[in-house]
């Protein structure tokens, strides 16, 4: 069995200071097809195990049939759960829902998408990324909705998410 090393850094770890980004279109376009809503409602379906990250094409995929390869990134090494907060706040322009009891979950961010009109929420638990919706298998999952989370998540871990002030990329100083 191949033991994992988790004293590594996460993959998605922006430089201290980063240039401007120049074009914000793929995250306005994002901001129109999700919306804050609150509160996030009953979401039981966890997906988070049909969710790969390839460190070829440096993006997550779904995948219908997931099997445990210790070779390749768990979906909470790739990017913070307090990282993954912030930049949902420097598109959504929303702070996150905070559980009154929190323990396992200290935030919540649930997205409505708007032309399915499904929720997608992600939160941190156990203090690592993660998501849940309504669906429990990925062949209940509309097309447009798990193309567009796939399109979300992809942006949310690139590095062409824009921090409100000057178009600096989020996790970064001006």
């Amino acid at each position: 069995m191949i033991k994992r090393d988790l004293n590594q850094p996460y993959l998605v770890a922006p430089r201290v200071m980063a240039q401007r980004i120049t074009d914000e279109t793929l995250q306005t376009h994002l901001s129109l097809k999700w919306q804050f809503v609150s509160p996030l409602p009953p979401l039981n379906g966890n997906l988070l195990i049909h969710l790969q990250y390839s460190l070829s094409k440096k993006a997550f995929e779904w995948v219908e049939h997931p099997t445990l390869d210790l070779n390749a990134p768990f979906t909470v090494e790739v990017i913070s759960a307090s990282l993954l907060l912030y930049r949902l706040m420097c598109v959504f322009y929303e702070p996150p829902l905070v559980p009154k009891r929190a323990y396992k979950t200290l935030w919540e961010y649930p997205l409505l998408h708007v032309a399915t009109g499904h929720v997608l929420g992600l939160m941190d638990y156990k203090a690592g990324i993660s998501m849940v919706t309504e669906f429990n298998d990925l062949s209940e999952m509309p097309d447009d909705f798990a193309k567009d989370a796939l399109e979300l998540l992809n942006f949310l871990v690139s590095e062409q998410v824009a921090h409100p002030y000057d178009g600096v990329l989020a996790g970064s100083i001006a």
